[in-house]
């Protein structure tokens, strides 16, 4: 296996688990169910996954960024979320637009060869993410990361872990 099927392997096993935890999620107040005070709520990890998918999309091909008015606001780092989910956009339009940023990911890295997975990451990129090839398992492992958090507010809901499905 090449790098970029690693790479693919990685975002789409990060992107299985976060959709099948969403997709037990339906209620206004579901959306907005936080595990404990001050932590995020589904509603605001699913944003911010797609915002930050757009970062990192724009980071690898500027050209394919695709910004949403208000998401920065609402998502972006440093944001808090919000417990009203007439605040946000509708959970389905955030969903559409997080699956066509994987899209777009998916296109950009099936672009690339070695030396643009080489290419240094734009000026402002953080630190950690010197180059092009950095993005990917950095995408799969901020995900994974967000997607823990719903999964503990999934079980604060009442939902049987995925892992204890046959």
């Amino acid at each position: 296996m090449d790098i970029k099927q690693q790479f693919k392997a990685l975002l789409h096993q990060a992107a299985w688990f976060t959709d099948k935890l969403l997709d037990e999620i339906s209620s206004p107040e579901d959306w907005v169910c936080r595990a404990a005070p001050g932590t995020n709520h589904p509603l605001w990890i699913l944003g911010h996954i797609a915002y930050t998918q757009n970062a990192f999309v724009g980071m690898a091909d500027p050209a394919r960024s695709a910004s949403r008015e208000g998401y920065g606001k609402l998502f972006g780092r440093g944001s808090t979320p919000l417990d009203d989910a007439s605040a946000y956009p509708p959970p389905d339009d955030m969903r559409a637009y997080l699956q066509e940023r994987r899209g777009a990911f998916l296109e950009v890295l099936d672009g690339l060869d070695a030396e643009g997975l080489a290419c240094p990451t734009p000026e402002g990129a953080p630190k950690f993410l010197p180059d092009v090839a950095s993005l990917f398992p950095m995408w799969a492992w901020h995900e994974t990361i967000h997607s823990g958090q719903l999964s503990t507010v999934h079980r604060v809901l009442g939902n049987q872990a995925l892992s204890d499905r046959g």
